[in-house]
């Protein structure tokens, strides 16, 4: 027996066994973290494990919740070029690499129960197989040029199985969703689809506005058909907040998650610094602003009415355009 299994083993005789769940939990949460950092930024627990100066197994041990030290944890922080705050869940994780927050919210969509999704024209867990190759297909283009070319690479494969693996969790656990979407941000979508943008090459072009307003479509299906599982309402506001997300966890830990990252339309993985926290007042307000919004929305056969004249009137304008 390890002396961390020693120890582990030992604390229900020093400490109440609720506060032992506690800290057995804030000890997973860290692993998950480290894993999660590990994962999104494409670096083998090999990697990690040798300039730890440990097995790869104690590594794997770290990741699942085991005790670390804290000169551990200072390692690890450096290694994976974040701060021990983060890494500890010192109240807010701040991450300005889109690898590792797409990670972490496979990591906490994993253990959802109610997800709200306020995340621009459409909700990525919500959208087609189509959708994935075209994603895949503009990742891997942007990256197929420039010196960084292979590391670039490597940072979209990534990426791409993150996102699968987060979306086939939520197609096979089905927890609640509710996608707040913007009739000004999804008009936007579907202009930049009808004429899509010269930065995309010729092979893509067509793909592009065929995919994006059968998107378009699937949001007036959801809204019409009304899944058990999935709410969707659109709002009149242009999407002036940046996009979040709020997961209640099977738990019950409810968890929000703001990001610069975006996947529709032109993805943007570069730039900005994403935010995951559980505060309660950052929570409680973003939870107060997606209840107004939703309140508001429109929904139902309304909400696919409106969709539909949206892609009506655009394909219409975009026809003048061309004539």
């Amino acid at each position: 027996m390890s002396a961390m299994e020693e120890e582990v083993n030992d604390l229900p005789s020093r400490i109440s066994p609720q506060d032992e769940r506690q800290l057995r939990a804030s000890f997973q949460e860290i692993g998950r973290r480290v894993e999660a950092y590990r994962r999104g930024r494409n670096i083998s627990a090999a990697e990690v494990a040798t300039q730890l100066g440990v097995s790869r197994s104690n590594l794997y041990r770290i990741e699942q919740g085991e005790i670390v030290k804290i000169e551990t944890v200072v390692r690890l922080a450096q290694l994976l070029e974040t701060s021990i705050g983060s890494l500890l869940g010192g109240g807010f994780e701040f991450i300005p690499q889109a690898g590792v927050f797409f990670e972490r919210v496979r990591q906490i969509d994993a253990e959802a129960q109610k997800i709200v999704n306020f995340f621009g024209p459409i909700s990525y867990l919500l959208t087609s197989d189509d959708y994935d190759e075209l994603l895949s297909d503009m990742l891997r283009e942007s990256r197929a040029t420039g010196s960084d070319r292979r590391a670039g690479l490597r940072q979209v494969e990534s990426i791409l199985s993150t996102l699968a693996e987060r979306k086939n969790d939520f197609r096979s656990r089905r927890p609640d969703l509710v996608a707040l979407v913007s009739i000004t941000e999804l008009e936007r979508l579907l202009m930049v689809a009808a004429q899509p943008p010269a930065t995309l090459s010729e092979r893509l072009r067509g793909r592009f506005r065929k995919v994006m307003f059968e998107e378009a479509e699937r949001i007036a299906g959801i809204m019409e058909d009304l899944p058990l599982n999935v709410s969707a309402g659109l709002f009149p506001e242009p999407l002036h907040s940046t996009p979040f997300q709020i997961t209640r966890q099977i738990r019950g830990q409810v968890i929000l998650q703001v990001s610069p990252f975006k996947l529709a339309s032109i993805p943007n993985l570069n730039l900005g610094v994403a935010m995951i926290t559980d505060d309660h007042e950052a929570v409680r307000h973003h939870s107060e602003m997606a209840e107004n919004l939703w309140s508001r929305a429109i929904k139902g056969k309304d909400g696919a009415r409106t969709v539909r004249q949206l892609i009506a009137s655009t394909n219409e304008a975009s026809g003048a355009v061309q004539r």
